[in-house]
């Protein structure tokens, strides 16, 4: 049988093995933020003009017009 290891040999087996799961976690986390990027910079244009498009069939459908309105009236006090 195998004497038990001194607290030193446990420390450095315990601390290896937290170092080699960070590792490990950290890599995983900077891939899958790559891949993350890759998809949202590529897909996010192409959603946009599809939610458009849609909002438009709707507005086309309800037979609803937006329309913009402005005014160059300003109101005066000429007591002040």
């Amino acid at each position: 049988m195998d004497a038990d290891p001194s607290n030193e040999d446990r420390r450095e087996v315990i601390n290896g093995f937290v170092l080699g799961c960070t590792e490990r976690i950290s890599e995983r986390l900077n891939e899958l933020c790559a891949q993350s990027a890759s998809v949202a910079t590529s897909n996010a244009r192409a959603l946009v003009v599809v939610k458009n498009q849609a909002v438009q069939a709707k507005l086309d459908e309800l037979r609803i017009t937006l329309r913009a309105r402005y005014s160059s009236c300003a109101a005066w006090d000429d007591s002040s």
